[in-house]
């Protein structure tokens, strides 16, 4: 008897030393439009709570039949901070919605969720899920799409979150874009800075060996002529022809986007929630 208590007891400790964050909110996995069946469900949710757990960031995955009238977005925000995700004080976390009554996708980040995952971050994210959705291999499709948060998560935790211009980011826009700075080290300054002493050297050198050279070319014959020597005694000016060549200017196109780049962080795009708080997303169509 005293055995059946102790093994009791033991186990009671063991429950109560497990992570109490997702048991002490909703699922992390609400399949609402039926998608996967229970054995599935209870598989992500498992390597979605180790995630979270891991990275203090709350990994949500969502399906619905029904959008309630609100764009996909919009239903994506909505739905994060209405269910009180967010796994810190900052309400740190990404939703995936997949909503069957429009075929779209939408991705909401918050709090840190927001600086993880950039834009080009989703869009890779995207890439990645989209064809499973097509196929309607949900179950693989979202077990596939969280086996890729270490690499991102992982980056970010390291200060370096994976980061670049998506294809439908425009570096013009500068308008509510959070970006990636870091601190420039001496080893990274000091190419630079022999690049700068370079060039201003050589402008220094090139000004003095400019005043140290007083022959200048004459524009005209009457500059070699001795003052006074030749009089012009009749002068007429006789309009010959013209020759005009046109040049087509090219126009320079500023709708472009960048793809791949070589500048520091493309960021992400914020926006506002109906509740008020920022959020990070994209959206589409499978």
């Amino acid at each position: 008897m005293k055995r059946k208590v102790l093994s009791v007891v033991l186990i009671l400790l063991m429950v109560a030393a497990l992570p109490v964050t997702c048991f002490a909110q909703m699922s992390l996995i609400q399949d609402q439009a039926g998608l996967m069946d229970a054995n599935q469900q209870a598989m992500l949710e498992q390597k979605a709570c180790e995630l979270s757990e891991t990275y203090q960031m709350d990994i949500v995955i969502v399906t619905t039949d029904s959008n309630d009238g609100k764009d996909v977005q919009s239903y994506a925000d909505d739905f994060f901070d209405e269910n009180g995700y967010g796994a810190d004080k900052d309400g740190s976390g990404i939703l995936l919605l997949v909503s069957m009554d429009t075929r779209e996708w939408a991705f909401s980040t918050s709090g840190n969720g927001i600086y993880a995952f950039t834009d080009y971050s989703l869009e890779i994210l995207s890439d990645e899920l989209i064809p499973y959705l097509s196929s309607g291999e949900f179950y693989d499709g979202f077990s596939h799409y969280l086996s890729c948060f270490p690499t991102y998560l992982d980056a970010f935790q390291n200060g370096k979150p994976v980061d670049g211009y998506a294809s439908d980011y425009d570096p013009n826009d500068t308008e509510n874009v959070v970006y990636y700075e870091e601190p420039m080290t001496f080893s990274d300054a000091l190419p630079l800075a022999c690049i700068i002493g370079l060039v201003v050297a050589g402008i220094s050198v090139a000004v003095m060996a400019s005043a140290m050279n007083t022959r200048r070319n004459q524009t005209g014959a009457e500059d070699y002529l001795v003052d006074n020597s030749f009089q012009l005694q009749v002068n007429h000016d006789h309009f010959l022809f013209s020759n005009v060549t046109k040049t087509r200017r090219v126009q320079e196109n500023n709708n472009s986007h960048g793809g791949g780049s070589s500048h520091g962080g493309g960021g992400s795009h914020v926006h506002t929630s109906s509740s008020g708080r920022s959020h990070g997303g994209r959206s589409g169509k499978f």
